[in-house]
C-alpha cells in the first residue's frame, strides 16, 4: 500500500488525465498509447510500480498485487484512506521504524524488505498457503484501491495450486464486480444470492455431493472466474511483453 501512495504522488498532477484516458478506453495501454502531453518518464516508471506489483509467498508461490486497469478513479478517491491507513498501520507492523513514529512523508517510504528481520518474520505469519479445506465465496471489487484486485486472483491460483484444480473448483468461487471498489452496494445488494450459494456448496462438500451444489456461474450477473489462469482479469501483467520490476 506504501508502495502505491509514494508513486501516486508522482503522477498525481495526471490522474485526471488518467482516468479520462481510461474512461474512454478500457483497454488503454499507458506504456503504448502515449497521452497527450505524454506522461514524464517518471510518471510512467510510478504508474508502472502501482499497476505492477509483484508478490512472494514463503513457499515461492508468486503473483502480482497491483492495482488492475480501470481503478484508477479510486486511486484518487481513496488516497486520504489509504494514507490514513498507513499512518495508523506502520507503527504496528514495525516498531522500529522511524522511531515508532514516521511522519506522512515517511510512512510513505516504509518498505517491509527493509524492516529488521524479526518484523520481516511476524509480517510472513500473514502468509496464505492455500489450504482450503471449507467452502469460501470472494466477491472482489475489481477496482479496490486498498485490497489489490490481485490478491484474490493470486489466491484463487494458490489453492488450485495446493489442492488440486478439482476440488477447488468445489470449493472456492471467485467472481470480480467491475468498477467496484472497496465494497459497495453492487456487493451488498447480492449478500442473500451469496449466502443462498454458500449453503448449497456447504452441503455439496458434506453430502460428498450428494446434494447441494458447487459454486455457481454466476452470482447476479457476475460471472464466476475459473479457478486457475488469469480468467477476466485486466491487470498490468495480462499485457503481452511487460516484465515486471522486482521495486521502484
Amino acid at each position: 500500500m506504501a508502495r502505491v501512495v509514494r508513486n501516486y504522488d508522482v503522477i498525481a498532477p495526471r490522474i485526471d488525465d488518467i482516468i479520462a484516458e481510461r474512461a474512454r478506453n478500457p483497454q488503454w495501454d499507458p506504456f503504448r498509447e502515449r497521452l497527450s502531453p505524454p506522461l514524464t518518464d517518471a510518471q510512467l516508471t510510478a504508474l508502472r510500480n502501482i499497476y505492477d506489483i509483484p508478490m512472494q509467498l514463503t513457499n515461492g508461490f508468486r503473483y502480482n498485487d497491483g492495482r488492475w486497469f480501470g481503478s484508477e478513479a479510486n486511486w484518487k478517491s481513496n488516497y486520504n484512506a489509504l494514507l490514513g491507513y498507513l499512518r495508523d498501520s506502520v507503527p504496528r507492523w514495525d516498531e522500529t521504524y522511524r522511531g515508532g513514529r514516521p511522519t506522512d512523508a515517511e510512512v510513505k517510504l516504509w518498505n517491509p524488505l527493509n524492516s529488521p528481520a524479526y518484523i520481516q518474520i511476524d509480517l510472513r505469519r500473514e502468509d496464505c498457503f492455500g489450504h482450503l479445506a471449507r467452502p469460501l465465496i470472494i466477491m472482489h471489487g475489481a477496482a479496490d484501491p486498498i485490497v489489490g484486485t490481485g490478491e484474490a486472483e493470486g489466491y484463487k491460483n494458490l489453492v488450485a495450486n495446493t489442492i488440486g484444480r478439482r476440488e477447488a473448483e468445489n470449493l472456492l468461487g471467485v467472481y470480480y464486480i467491475p468498477g467496484m471498489g472497496h465494497g459497495g452496494t453492487q456487493y451488498d445488494n447480492l449478500i442473500p444470492a451469496q449466502i443462498d450459494a454458500l449453503e448449497a456448496m456447504i452441503d455439496y462438500q458434506q453430502s460428498n455431493g450428494r446434494r447441494g451444489a458447487p459454486p455457481p456461474a454466476f452470482i447476479g450477473i457476475y460471472p464466476r472466474e475459473p479457478v486457475t489462469g488469469p480468467g477476466t482479469s485486466l491487470g498490468f501483467y495480462d499485457l503481452p511483453d511487460h516484465e515486471h520490476d522486482d521495486d521502484d
